[in-house]
């Protein structure tokens, strides 16, 4: 069964965690581009893991991107990928497909916020 999110729940960017973080505009739009440029590859690395029922692929393209997320403020989205790379560490996939639509739903919206504010900067 699929979970209904509204628009406003989904994970945005919101650039304020990171000038918290770091207090550095410049560095912001870096990552915040970096964010926009390899994520994407990353959840499709996810996916194609899952797909192929490969535990030891999901574990390294799971891990692989929460690190890219985690500093974003998306703790929900950080959380499922953690639990995708702990699905792979064990090698039970079961639940992957479900989690995966999610995850990619989630990285999307984060990734098009992301886009949104470096377009407006």
């Amino acid at each position: 069964r699929k979970s209904l999110r509204t628009i406003q729940s989904m994970p945005t960017f919101d650039p304020r965690v990171l000038l918290d973080e770091y207090g550095d505009e410049t560095l912001v739009r870096d990552l915040a581009k970096l964010l926009v440029e390899t994520v994407p590859v990353q959840v499709d690395a996810v996916r194609s893991a899952v797909d192929a029922r490969d535990g030891s692929a999901l574990r390294a393209a799971a891990h692989k991107l929460r690190g890219s997320i985690v500093s974003f403020g998306v703790p929900d989205t950080v959380d499922a990928a953690r639990r995708l790379e702990a699905m792979g560490a064990c090698g039970d996939l079961g639940g992957a497909d479900t989690l995966v639509p999610q995850l990619a739903a989630d990285v999307h919206s984060l990734c098009t916020s992301a886009q949104a504010w470096l377009d407006s900067r």
